[in-house]
């Protein structure tokens, strides 16, 4: 049986898409979304091994140490966020960012 504890954070950023295509090209100016990410962690019992609003807390303090509070993630993709974020966490098998929980990226360890 796999267990995984899931974490939500909404943070509110900037990036851009510099290579943005003719048909999209205002995506290529810095623009603000609401990042909401989800993110998964593998536990092997069910009693608290992973803290939940401790986990969202350090989430959301690793993010603006890094970029600031708003974030400002350049020109970093959704994809781009969800690969810095598994890199931090070794605990971490998978995550989600999605602008404005409407679209976005998922990436699985």
């Amino acid at each position: 049986m796999n267990k995984r504890v899931i974490t939500y954070n909404q943070v509110i950023g900037f990036h851009s898409y510099p290579d943005a295509p003719p048909s999209c090209i205002y995506l290529s100016a810095r623009h603000r979304h609401v990042f909401v990410i989800r993110c998964k962690f593998e536990v092997s019992h069910n009693n608290r091994e992973i803290e939940i609003y401790t986990m969202q807390k350090k989430l959301e303090s690793t993010l603006q140490n890094e970029f600031g509070s708003p974030c400002e993630f350049g020109s970093y993709s959704c994809e781009d966020i969800a690969q810095w974020l598994l890199n931090r966490f070794s605990s971490m098998n998978e995550v989600e960012v999605l602008e404005d929980d409407f679209g976005g990226a998922a990436i699985q360890r």
